[in-house]
């Protein structure tokens, strides 16, 4: 169904739009004045999830030559990490 495209734009793209997100999150401090796990989530978790969504997306282009079928989980694992990021985003 997605072999080369998603909603028309080449995973490519996507890969390289996602890469460009995660560079931001992983750069900017949005983590505030929490602390602990609060604070690792808050300022780790929204990067890491596009650096995998960015992963995923590299995987179902054809980039490297590996298995297509692990793009599934790697975006699995972003979604997670997103999950997580806002869970996190509503405890004081």
């Amino acid at each position: 169904m997605f072999d080369e495209r998603i909603a028309g734009v080449p995973w490519t793209v996507l890969a390289a739009v996602a890469v460009v997100v995660a560079i931001v999150f992983l750069v900017l401090d949005l983590a505030g004045d929490s602390t602990g796990p609060v604070w690792f989530a808050r300022r780790w978790l929204h990067g890491v999830c596009w650096v995998l969504l960015a992963a995923a997306a590299v995987l179902q282009a054809k980039v490297l030559p590996l298995p297509t079928a692990f793009a599934g989980p790697v975006a699995l694992a972003g979604g997670v990490s997103y999950l997580l990021f806002i869970a996190a985003s509503f405890l004081p």
